[in-house]
This record gives structure tokens, C-alpha cells and sequence, in this order.
């Protein structure tokens, strides 16, 4: 229900969005919502690598390029907003560490609220853990996806309270798609892979082979990376090309309900992205997941999940049997609806609580940001040149 005494009208959201990756979408399209929700006939503002599609395909009202790709274009927009969102997603950490240390110090300069909404941990640096650290403390409000990402916050050294909240992409579409695909199917989300953590994709076409001979179904792959070097459309046709089946590969940008849709109508998914595993669970449909990080790991054990594959761990004939074990079950786990009603309305209170937390901005670490942005600056710069 929208808060009719806020005074928030623009909002100001960053993540890793513009990649064109459906789970980012998804989170993104969420988000947006839930200000709404929350704040009501608020402009919501998207940053990303690709301002237009952006706006074209996730219900924002605009979208602006990030802040090292425009940062006077950033500016102009920021200092008019009257809150700034971090999230969701993994950008607690890694590249995005620097990206964000900028963003909250500009902010802090700016007198923007600014929250974290939902967010995610990733490894990072000795340099990013403190840049990390500073930038947490500075903030106004901090809502995490999982308690390893509290407990690792903590850990670095960020203090005052942080909320353990649903991930956004457990809150459904608005509008409901009524496109489908022809016959039955058996859906597969795949994650490409470094050279070094390779997944056995072999073991995963020889599954696959087995279900269609054994369930008289379709194999079809929807890849939610398209592009990038860590593309899954590449991963998915390797996978295809080890197959004796046909399989079909959803090469299109799809919007986010017609994507729930297809997740809806499947008969089971093989799950290995995170936020496959999240719609499968979402709309109720049966699914088998392949862990590749701990953020996997926490979704799967806080949905009572325990039995699942670990990437780098595949045997072929027990993926078989759980998926055709999928394709003749009715729900992925117990009391899934009730499950997905509850956090579907946690969702709608994850900016309630941030705007009850009233978290105390260290002044040390207020300090410690006038230092370590113009260092994040100049090495970003730096590397910039390097990488031309």
C-alpha cells in the first residue's frame, strides 16, 4: 500500500542492469513495483549499459546510463532524486564495490537517501572489503537476500541493523502473458561456466536424451545471459550439439511475463541460474536445480530444498530420474503456493522496513569515503586507459 505522507517522488535505482540478462530484468522490474507500492505515483529511473532497452523491456519509467559510462548525465539525475536504490542482486562486492563506493559518496555529498534493497554478496578484494565496508556504513538503510551476506557484512566490519529479505524475483508480473509455447516441454535455464569450473555438459545432454525417451517430451532452453562473454546461449548449443534429441533455443529477448509464462507451462526445469530457480519456485512449476555458488545454496535451504546437485558433482542417470520424477509431480515442494504467497507480500515490505531503520552514518567511515573515492576514481581511470 503506498505511503500517502511519503515526499519520495523520484527514485534513482542501480544494479547490473542492461546486460541483457533476464534474471537482472527481472529484479529490476520488481523493484519498480515495489516503490509504487510503496510510494506511489513515484518516477522510478533505471541506470544501465543500455538506457533504451532497458526502458523497452522492464516497466521503468527511464533509464540513464551508468555513472562511469555518463557521470554528468548521472549527476543531473541523482541530485533531483529523492532516493537512490542499490540492488538487487550481487553487487555487494567485486567491480561493483567501486562502482557503488562512487555512487554512495556522491550521494552523501548530494543529501540523497540512499538504501541497499535485496542485495547480494560476491568475493571480493582486501582494497574492496574496506571500500565495502565504509560505503555500508555510510547508508541509510541495508536489506540483504540471505544471511551469509549479513554475516559476511558483519564480518567486515559493517555495524547497525541489517534485514534478511526475499529476493525481489519471487514477486510476480502484474500483467500475466498469455503466449505460450506449442507441446510439452521440459524447460532448461543454463549458467555459462569458466574453463576452470567447467560443468560436466555431457552429463547434462545424456540426462536430457533420457527424459525425452523416457516422458515422450521436448527439450527447450531458455538462456537468461545473451550476451557477453559469459554468454549461456553458447553453453546451451554445446549442450544441444552433445544431444541425440532435437532441442530448441529461445534466442529472442523476451519480456519478463511472457518469460514467467514459459516457465509456468513447463512440465519440470532444470535450473542452474539463480533466478530460474526462483521463477520455477514462484510459478509452482517442478524443478531440479544445479548449485554452482552459495547464493544457490541459501535460496534452495530457505525454500526447504536440501537435495540437489552441485555443479562440479553430475550423474547423468540421477538427473534423469529427478527430472522425469519432476515431469510427474504437481509442485517443486511442500505447500509451495502458501510459501510463494508469504514471500510475494514480504516483498511489498522490504522498503517499509528500510525506511524504519534509521541506521547511524559513521562519521569515521563518512571520512573514510572523501579518501577512498578519489582513489577508486583515479584506479578506475587508470585501468580505463590500461584497457584501451
Amino acid at each position: 500500500m503506498a505511503n500517502s505522507g511519503s515526499d519520495v517522488t523520484k527514485i534513482l535505482v542501480s544494479g547490473a542492469y542492461g546486460t541483457k540478462n533476464l534474471g537482472d530484468n527481472k529484479v529490476l522490474s520488481s523493484i519498480s513495483r515495489m516503490c509504487r507500492d510503496r510510494y506511489g505515483a513515484v518516477e522510478v529511473i533505471a541506470t544501465s549499459i543500455r538506457p533504451q532497452a532497458t526502458v523497452e523491456t522492464v516497466g521503468v519509467d527511464d533509464a540513464v546510463p551508468t555513472i562511469e559510462r555518463d557521470p554528468i548525465n548521472w549527476l543531473s539525475v541523482a541530485r533531483s532524486a529523492d532516493l537512490i536504490v542499490i540492488g538487487g542482486g550481487s553487487v555487494l562486492g567485486g567491480s561493483f564495490v567501486r562502482r557503488h563506493a562512487i555512487i554512495i559518496g556522491l550521494a552523501q555529498f548530494l543529501d540523497v537517501k540512499l538504501y541497499v534493497v535485496s542485495a547480494g554478496i560476491c568475493n571480493s578484494s582486501s582494497f574492496q572489503t574496506l571500500a565495502l565496508k565504509h560505503s555500508m556504513n555510510s547508508i541509510d538503510a541495508i536489506t540483504v537476500r540471505d544471511t551469509d551476506s549479513r554475516n559476511e557484512l558483519t564480518a567486515a566490519g559493517v555495524s547497525g541493523p541489517i534485514d534478511v529479505v526475499p529476493d525481489p524475483g519471487f514477486l510476480p508480473e502484474e500483467t500475466v502473458s498469455d503466449v505460450s509455447l506449442e507441446g510439452e516441454y521440459v524447460l532448461v535455464c543454463c549458467r555459462s561456466f569458466p574453463p576452470v569450473n567447467r560443468i560436466d555438459s555431457g552429463a547434462i545432454a545424456t540426462a536430457l536424451d533420457q527424459v525425452v525417451d523416457r516422458c515422450d517430451t521436448n527439450v527447450v532452453f531458455l538462456p537468461f545471459q545473451r550476451a557477453g562473454d559469459d554468454s549461456d546461449i553458447a553453453f546451451s548449443e554445446e549442450i544441444r550439439r552433445k544431444m541425440d534429441s532435437d532441442a530448441v533455443i529461445l534466442r529472442d529477448e523476451s519480456d519478463i511475463s511472457r518469460v514467467e509464462s514459459i516457465v509456468r507451462d513447463a512440465e519440470a526445469v532444470l535450473a542452474i541460474r539463480l533466478h530460474s530457480m526462483i521463477l520455477a519456485a514462484q510459478q509452482c512449476t517442478p524443478f531440479t536445480a544445479i548449485s554452482y555458488h552459495r547464493k544457490c545454496d541459501a535460496l534452495l535451504q530457505s525454500l526447504g530444498i536440501t537435495d540437489y546437485f552441485r555443479y562440479d558433482s553430475i550423474d547423468a542417470t540421477e538427473l534423469a530420474e529427478r527430472l522425469c520424477a519432476d515431469v510427474h509431480s504437481s509442485d517443486p515442494f511442500e505447500n509451495c503456493r502458501l510459501r510463494m504467497d508469504e514471500l510475494e507480500r514480504d516483498c511489498y515490505t522490504v522498503l517499509e522496513k528500510c525506511d524504519a531503520q534509521r541506521r547511524h552514518r559513521s562519521v569515521i567511515s563518512r571520512a573514510a569515503l572523501l579518501v577512498l573515492v578519489p582513489l577508486i576514481v583515479c584506479r578506475y581511470v587508470l585501468q580505463s586507459r590500461f584497457d584501451r
